[in-house]
């Protein structure tokens, strides 16, 4: 998913549609072209509204018939059901509502980024190799980038640096106003000095489904607060650490179920509280049952052994696996 709806306020222009390239190629495009090369086919494109139907009908004329590609819009009216609709403002809500507008188009694991940075091919493989390793979990992942690296010579940056105990993400602090002066890097914000060596988010990161609810959450709560309505953003690495806050001291378990049908076998991954309650439910919606629960009583059920989300997990991967295979009739 390619974030391409800022205003470009820094830079003073919409940088992601500069032409760069030796015909004029966008700078999303070699990230795009990356992507492809790495096993990605499927492209979901964020722009302003303005753009959508130019955009669309350039990359399909560019991409090859086989890639998905969708271009929608990111509208400030399209917020979580039930928010306000009183508000002055002409900017994007940020980098986490740009996600949210594409809630309808991405059922599975994905990898957010924006288009007017560069990552490289390795990005996209090492992000192509965790999503074989993690689809449709309860894992997110951040490609991560040295801070020095990261720097411009022409004013300051946002970036999120990361705290880490080996691979695992332990925290993630947005500063937005980091800067090389001299030998010194600072953030002129906070007053925050770094070394350099830090590891940090260019937003390029690896979501699962469910991080829609956490962003229809995490919305709802931020157009609560006034103050933030006229120039507030909703940031992608803040809510990836509330995120981490609700789930520390908590480790997640994965479950493997497998499945022998007359023509193969199914094996399907998932939660493991999840899991155990799926191989204990089985027995009421499998084919062979003839006394079979309706989708009310499954979703109950599910509830009852104190488990969240029962339409995100029923309409993912794992369960839609099982259906497709017939093992399931409700």
């Amino acid at each position: 998913m390619v974030m391409a709806g800022g205003n470009g306020s820094r830079y003073g222009a919409l940088k992601q549609f500069d032409p760069l390239g030796p015909e004029g190629e966008y700078l999303f495009e070699y990230s795009i072209f990356d992507a492809l090369r790495s096993g990605f086919d499927h492209i979901v494109l964020v722009t302003k509204e303005a753009f959508v139907a130019e955009l669309d009908n350039y990359l399909k004329q560019r991409l090859p018939k086989s890639v998905k590609i969708d271009v929608i819009p990111q509208r400030l009216n399209d917020l979580p059901e039930g928010s306000l609709e009183d508000y002055s403002r002409t900017k994007p809500w940020g980098t986490g509502h740009a996600v949210w507008v594409a809630r309808d188009y991405i059922q599975n694991t994905f990898v957010v980024l924006n288009a007017d940075d560069f990552y490289g091919r390795k990005a996209f493989e090492q992000a192509s190799d965790f999503m074989d390793k993690y689809q449709n979990t309860a894992v997110y992942g951040m490609v991560p980038y040295q801070l020095d690296h990261t720097l411009s010579d022409f004013g300051t940056v946002a970036r999120g640096v990361g705290q880490f105990d080996k691979e695992d993400l332990k925290e993630i602090i947005e500063y937005l106003t980091i800067e090389k002066k001299g030998n010194d890097i600072i953030d002129q914000s906070t007053g925050q000095i770094f070394t350099g060596k830090e590891w940090i988010s260019m937003n390029m990161w690896i979501c699962q489904p469910n991080f829609f609810d956490i962003l229809s959450s995490e919305i709802s709560l931020f157009l609560k607060n006034k103050a933030q309505l006229e120039k507030g953003e909703i940031y992608i690495p803040r809510i990836i650490e509330t995120y981490i806050k609700t789930k520390k001291g908590n480790q997640w378990e994965e479950c493997t179920l497998t499945f022998e049908t007359k023509k193969e076998t199914l094996t399907i991954k998932t939660d493991k509280a999840q899991g155990l309650w799926l191989s204990t439910i089985l027995a009421n919606v499998t084919i062979q049952n003839s006394k079979t629960l309706t989708l009310q009583q499954v979703k109950e059920n599910y509830e009852a052994a104190g488990l969240n989300d029962f339409e995100l997990f029923w309409d993912n991967k794992p369960v839609n696996t099982l259906y497709k295979a017939g093992l399931l009739q409700l």
